[in-house]
Formats: structure tokens, sequence, C-alpha cells
């Protein structure tokens, strides 16, 4: 339920840098000592660049690193201000009756839980690399490590004990992106677009897997006894208890589409594109309005909590609603003191949307700067062509040469590092398919209908730019369905056939061909079908066919 933003704010330079793909970020690679003094930082009033709820408190971070809380105190949870031991904060996050912060090197610091069993670490390190996300839960925390695996902490051996923490939690498929920690059960989303849950699932909401209805999914939030997930169409869809109307199937935006959710108690809420927020669920202190917009400017991340909401502005102060007993929804929450903030070069990232097999790209970061910095600076760059070596060093060159082996999405990644150490990071995605080559006689294709008879065995054959060995289908594919017969079409007949037999696939290295030996059906006679293929890289290719 309670979970992180990632929209950071240099309101002090009278910026607004997008970090939905690009973010400020302390990877393996350690910084070098500044070729000269940090120049590229300014000075002003603080403000709140993210925002951590838990059930009757709340943490954010300000600009310069540090937490500061309000809220329900009894297991010194919710101190006014709290700063890391080393370094600065990049994330913070609230549970049941502690909070924990991300530092700026990957390691995890807590406080609170006096007094109860499941005190939190002081200090978590990860088992491997560095943490990179954190999220608190009802009873414990989740963080998601470098590697894409979730590591947790809590009630271990307790009577709060439902497996909702694992010590360590590997995705089934791929890896995980996102994680969300609730009270009785957690989620994450994975490399493939897919939620994974553990713990009780209480209410139905941490199911094994939940796959979205349209798309994938790219966010996910879990609370007691519902969950909802964002799709990448901007669509909720949300399971479990929904006698609230809080976990409805799916949830579409008023208006545009939502950007993030964020699963509360009994009500759950969505932030739009235009910075309004959407609420639905149980309404009872005014937690779950039906539209909700910024008292100034607009909000850029929502948190649903127990009986109220809260909820971050463009310019740094939050803004919450709802039950207010233990001041955890004061109307409006301020940083205080002033922050000397660290500029952030920025710049282009570009990569191809897709690459055949076999074939290199190249990844850029072009037009690096400092924005609201005017004196000379020196770049460096460090690339990941997502082929699972992680980063190369960094050096001058804004470009990197990628190779490909084998079909599937990649995720790649750069590195813009000024000379003072600072850094910003930029993900995309690309595919690598088979270079397909359309179909070879005797089979044409679309809008050519190929004339056969039914019974027969048909060699569809077809290029891929090479022998890219025998698993190159998708599961259950291929696959025909009947369609219905056009007068007007073109057609042309099948000079060629082979011996019936089972349905097969071959390559020839001789013609650089593929073959895909179709047995159909006699009872096929005097109709029309769409054979499809699908190959492993997720592409499909439609032939037609009449049969006599």
């Amino acid at each position: 339920m309670a979970r992180i933003s990632t929209h950071g704010l240099l309101l002090l330079a009278a910026l607004a840098l997008d970090a939905c793909s690009d973010e400020p970020t302390t990877p393996n690679a350690s910084a070098p000592p500044p070729s000269e003094p940090n120049h590229m930082i300014v000075t002003g009033p603080n403000v709140f660049t993210q925002l951590g709820g838990a059930e009757n408190h709340h943490c954010a971070l300000r600009a310069d690193g540090v937490a500061e809380c309000w809220g329900y105190n009894l297991s010194d949870q919710a101190p006014p201000t709290r700063s890391a031991s080393v370094g600065t904060f990049t994330q913070v996050v609230g549970s049941w009756n502690d909070s924990c912060g991300l530092r700026n090197d990957g390691v995890v610091e807590c406080w609170g839980g006096v007094g109860t069993i499941n005190p939190p670490p002081a200090n978590k390190s990860a088992a491997t690399g560095s943490f990179t996300q954190i999220s608190g839960g009802g009873y414990g925390t989740c963080a998601l490590r470098t590697d894409g695996v979730v590591e947790c902490w809590g009630p271990a051996g307790s009577y709060l004990d439902y497996g909702q923490y694992p010590a360590t939690k590997a995705a089934a498929v791929g890896t995980f992106t996102q994680v969300d920690a609730g009270k009785y059960g957690s989620c994450a989303v994975r490399s493939d677009g897919v939620v994974e849950c553990w713990g009780s699932g209480s209410g139905g909401n941490a199911p094994p897997t939940k796959s979205a209805a349209s798309g994938v999914f790219v966010e996910v939030s879990i609370a007691q006894d519902h969950a909802c997930a964002l799709r990448d169409d901007g669509v909720v869809e949300c399971w479990g208890y929904s006698a609230f109307g809080q976990a409805p199937a799916t949830k579409a935006a008023l208006t545009g589409v939502f950007t993030q959710v964020s699963a509360g108690a009994g009500h759950t809420c969505g932030l739009r594109n235009d910075g309004v927020v959407e609420c639905w669920g149980y309404n009872a202190n005014g937690e779950a309005l039906a539209t909700r917009a910024a008292a100034t400017g607009t909000f850029t991340y929502v948190e649903a909590s127990n009986v109220h909401t809260c909820a971050l502005r463009n310019d740094g102060v939050v803004e919450c609603w709802g039950y207010n007993g233990q001041g955890q929804a004061p109307a409006t929450q301020s940083a205080t003191g002033p922050a000397t903030v660290h500029l952030l070069p920025t710049a282009t990232f570009s990569a191809p949307a897709s690459v055949t097999v076999g074939q290199n790209f190249t990844l850029a970061l072009n037009g690096a700067q400092v924005p609201g910095y005017s004196g000379s600076v020196t770049f460096s760059y460090a690339f990941d062509c997502g082929d699972g070596n992680g980063y190369g060093a960094f050096g001058l060159s804004n470009t990197a040469p990628c190779l490909t082996s084998a079909v599937g999405t990649r995720n790649v990644k750069g590195i813009v590092r000024d000379q003072d150490g600072d850094q910003r990071e930029y993900t995309g995605s690309l595919s690598v398919i088979f270079a397909f080559g359309g179909f070879s006689g005797p089979v044409d294709a679309p809008p050519m209908v190929n004339l056969g008879k039914a019974g027969s065995a048909i060699p569809v054959k077809f290029s891929l730019g090479g022998n890219q060995g025998l698993a190159i289908l998708a599961a259950g594919y291929p696959v025909s369905q009947q369609i219905g017969c056009s007068a007007s079409s073109s057609t042309d007949p099948i000079e060629q056939t082979v011996t019936a037999g089972q349905s097969s696939l071959s390559y020839d290295p001789n013609s650089g061909l593929y073959t895909y030996i179709w047995k159909t059906d006699r009872a096929w006679a005097g109709t029309c079908r769409r054979l499809t293929i699908r190959l492993a890289d997720g592409r499909e290719y439609l032939a037609l066919f009449q049969f006599n």
C-alpha cells in the first residue's frame, strides 16, 4: 500500500524534469572524484520531491535528501526530520509502525518500530548488488535489487507472518521491475508486464500471477484486501474484495488516462495525465473524492492510505484529505528549511524500436546539458545493451554499438554523468525480431488466395535470413481458422504438395528456407481458411487458402 513516487523535481532552479523514464541514479559503477569543485548547485527553499505513505503517518523526501514525517508517532516512525547516516535519501516509505529510506548508495535505513515485535533493521544492504526501489507494507518492507530480485523483511515466524515478506523473491519469468508490499500479501510487476503476488491473498488480492486483460501492466499497488494495477494504455484493472467499489475489474479515467494508481484500505485513487486525482470506493471521511484537483498547479503523485489520501503537487507541496485524527492528513504540508540541490544533467536517449536478430544497433545520448548552469561542462557516458552484461565503463563517447544474438524484448539503458559525478539514467526497450523474408512458392502472401486440395500436405516455405534453429515458432502455432470465401479474390493454385503425414518444421541450408509441412483436413473441402504463423519474436504472418 505504501509505495514510492519517482517524480523528481528541481524546483529550486525553476525546472520541471520529467522523471518517467529518466531518473537521477547512483548505479553500481562508482562516481570518480569531481575534477573541480561542485559548481552545479542551487540553494533556496526546500520542497518535497517524493511522497511515501502508511496507514496513519506519512513521510516525504525533501530536495536535500532529508525525510520529513508527520502523523501517528507512537513507535517513533514519524519524526519531524530524519537524515541518512551516510549520503542522502533518494526514496522514503512508511509502514504500519516504522519508516524506511533508500540511500543514494543503494542501502536502506529504517526507523521506528519501538516496542513492537518486528522492529526494522537500522541498515539493510542488498545480498547482491544494491537496492533501487523500496515499498512499505502493513507489517514489513520489500525492496527491489539491481538484478530484479526482491528482498523483504518483517515479522518472520510470528503470528503476523503470512509469507508476504520473503527474504528473497525471484520472478518466475524474467525479472521484477517494481514491487509493492501490502499488509498480508505483496505483489511485483515482471519484465513481461505480468504481476506476481505472494502471501495470504486476503480477499483474493494476491493471486500467484495476474495478466492484463489488454496490453501489459506497468505498476501494481496492493492494499489489505484488494489490489490494482496500471496497464500500459492508462487503464486500471483491480481484483480482490470490492464491497465499496474499490476494486472494479477495469477503471478508465474520466478524462485522459491514468499515469499512476494507489490502493488504500477501502478506496483506490488514480492520477490522471492532466495532474488531477480520481478516487473510488469507501468515502465516509472524504478520502475517495470522485475528482480532486490541486489547489495550485497539478498533482504529480497520489498515495491512498487508510481512511485518508495525500498527493504531491508539482510545486513540491503535499495536499491531503480525509480523516486527520493523528495529524496524518493536513490540508497542506510544506517542506522546511533551505536546501542545496545538485543540478542534474539531461540528454536525449535514442534506441531503435526494433532490430533483426544478428543486426548491430546503436544507443545514443544526445544533447547533454545541465539545465540552469551556464558554465562549461564535461560529460561521460555509460550504456547497457540489454544483453545481460550490464553497464559498460564510462567513457567520453555518447554512443555505444550493441550486438544481437537472440530474439525477444530488451531493456536498454544509458547514463549521462557530469564532471561533478551527478548523473541521470534513461531507459528504453527494443524488440529483436527475425528477418522474415516473406513466403516462398508454392504459397503466396495475401491478398492472393492459394487454391489447394483438402487433405493434402502443403509445404509453407519462408526465409528468416539464415538458420535460426528450429525453436522459431511461438507455442501452439501455426494455427488455422475458417474464414468466408470471396468470389472476387485473386487465386493461385498450389503447384506443390508433399506426401501426407504429420505437420513438421525443417530448415534447408542450401536454399536458406524453412519449410512447415501443413497437414490439411479432408473436411475443409469447399471452405476457405487463414493460416497464422506466429514466430517466437511475437510477429505474425498470414496466408489465405481455399480448399476443393
